[in-house]
């Protein structure tokens, strides 16, 4: 039966506002999206008053087996089946929040993949998932403060084997740790490059040519560039993008997203509780990550929302907030929206979800408000959730 979902307002994901809102739902997809919507006779009618339908927001990088605790390693003797369900309720809250796709870019142990086939089974609710399994890296120091986050290569040859075995394993995307990272221990650089161009190229010629897309952890503007060069889909953080605007024209010219993580900071330099060799490193880094922002928008680079939630104080459920920070740090309402929904989608290669429009997968929420005149609105739980056009929530 063909249902009719109306409110004061629709954000198709297009650009395009529709006041009032109506969204046309046959089975799983969407029929019509505007305005007035023509409904045949025995159509199912649902109306939120006060209410703003949006596609259902992504999530571009996140990490569901941590919990944003502020010493991630307190978990790491956890047993796999604790981890698991702490999985599926991180998984419960993001979907709650109107998030109805995540890219998870760094799992533990590949017990996501054992979730995903529950969620497949009906033993859990979540939201769709675009999973990396183990991010690679050359061997590091990182690799023991994320137990069964890593997959440490050395050389070309042993980095096509790793991005191999996490496309054996159900990767539909690989992490590539092209510099070091603020979580591992003290003397591990962030802005140091990892990889080498040959190994960087290897392992990305290899998932291209099984299908999968390449997001690339890159801190320090060398690591950056090789990257980008290499030919990855994706840098996430960029932290010193602003170093080399060169590097950020070349990202706007290739269609190379950045997902600039800006929530992560102020937890770990603020928070109590984080280890002080990860405060070092990050205390000096706000400057920065709001230059690269700015930067990034001046030089039209694609930014696509990402969180990475899980790291200290940066909670599963509360992922909206990213979108106030990219308002605060300059763009627009309308942009950081389409941030995490058409150009979400975007980034992560997926053309069925993002927008609202005839054919698409109907992933959409509802919330009370308008988020153009205020994005924290999306902060708030949404009123209904709908996966696949069936109401979660």
């Amino acid at each position: 039966m063909p249902i009719l979902i109306t409110a004061d307002a629709l954000i198709d994901g297009s650009g395009a506002v529709h006041r009032p809102g109506s969204l046309l739902l046959e089975g799983e997809r969407v029929v019509a999206a505007g305005e007035r919507v023509a409904a045949p006779s025995g159509t199912e009618r649902v109306h939120f008053e006060g209410g703003t339908i949006l596609p259902g927001l992504i999530d571009c990088h996140v990490h569901l087996s941590d919990a944003g605790l502020p010493d991630a390693t307190v978990q790491d003797r956890d047993p796999p089946a604790l981890r698991t369900l702490r999985i599926a309720d991180h998984a419960r809250r993001t979907l709650e929040a109107g998030f109805t796709t995540v890219r998870d870019v760094g799992g533990r142990d590949h017990l996501e993949f054992g979730f995903r086939r529950a969620v497949a089974e009906g033993l859990a609710r979540a939201p769709r998932l675009i999973l990396a399994g183990k991010v690679i890296s050359i061997t590091t120091a990182g690799a023991s403060a994320w137990q069964g986050m890593y997959r440490q290569a050395d050389g070309p040859d042993e980095l096509t084997k790793a991005v191999r075995e996490q496309v054996a394993a159900g990767a539909d995307v690989i992490k590539l740790m092209a510099t070091g990272a603020f979580l591992s221990p003290g003397h591990e650089r962030p802005g140091s490059a990892q990889l080498t161009p040959a190994e960087l190229r290897a392992a990305v010629e290899t998932a291209h040519t099984l299908g999968r897309r390449v997001a690339a952890h890159a801190h320090g503007i060398e690591g950056i560039r090789r990257a980008v060069d290499a030919g990855v889909d994706t840098i996430e953080h960029g932290t010193h993008l602003h170093e080399d605007r060169a590097v950020a024209r070349a990202m706007a010219k290739r269609g190379v997203f950045l997902v600039p993580t800006l929530k992560t900071l102020p937890g770990i330099v603020d928070g109590l509780g984080v280890p002080e060799h990860i405060v070092a490193k990050e205390r000096d880094r706000r400057a920065d990550r709001d230059t690269t922002f700015r930067t990034a928008l001046e030089e039209g680079v694609p930014i696509a929302m990402g969180t990475d939630a899980a790291t200290p104080f940066n909670r599963h459920g509360e992922n909206a907030q990213e979108l106030a920070i990219m308002v605060e740090l300059g763009m627009s309402a309308m942009a950081a929206i389409l941030a995490t929904t058409a150009a979400g989608a975007g980034a992560i290669g997926r053309d069925d979800i993002g927008v609202l429009a005839a054919g698409k997968l109907a992933d959409f929420a509802v919330w009370r408000g308008d988020p153009l005149a205020d994005v924290r609105v999306l902060e708030r739980a949404p009123l209904a959730v709908f996966l696949g056009g069936e109401r979660l929530v």
